[in-house]
């Protein structure tokens, strides 16, 4: 049991993720898909006074993870009035929020993060089914690809190109 968590340490884990209602704590040893939001940047928006622009810069999220923080963003959860986050550029960048909204837009994007987690988590089996699926079908097309060069090399001789 080299790598296994101390019985004790791993008991204490699982009876603190009750006190927790943000983002899914990983036990030690699992691999969940776990972002947390970083500290934003926040600056004065420079055409909007009483307006911030607030940049949370994302890093080592996984793709799968962007795609359904993406696809379910301002979904039923989301409170009216806010903008919509989006992940582009391994960041979320909100460019005019009134500085009245900060508060209740971090607390409903960490909110949505979390939810994001525990979606990601769900999903993941499928998704690496399906990357699993992709990756095969480019190695058979590879294959298929470099047969298809073997057999013109033999009708007509190797190209000089």
């Amino acid at each position: 049991m080299s790598n296994s968590v101390d019985e004790h340490e791993r008991a204490r884990l699982i009876s603190r993720l009750g006190e927790y209602s943000g983002a899914p704590i990983p036990v030690p040893g699992s691999d969940a898909v776990k972002v947390e939001l970083p500290r934003p940047s926040l600056e004065r928006a420079r055409d909007d006074p009483g307006a911030v622009r607030l940049r949370f810069e994302l890093s080592s999220v996984p793709a799968f993870w962007a795609d359904v923080f993406n696809g379910e963003a301002g979904g039923r959860s989301w409170p009216r009035g806010l903008p919509i986050p989006r992940i582009e550029d391994d960041s979320i960048d909100v460019a005019r929020l009134p500085v009245g909204d900060v508060r209740r837009y971090v607390e409903a994007l960490r909110d949505y993060v979390a939810d994001t987690n525990r979606e990601a988590e769900r999903q993941r089996p499928e998704i690496e089914a399906r990357e699993h699926e992709s990756e095969a079908a480019v190695h058979r097309f590879e294959e298929e690809f470099e047969e298809a060069q073997r057999f013109l090399n033999e009708q007509f001789g190797h190209s000089s190109g």
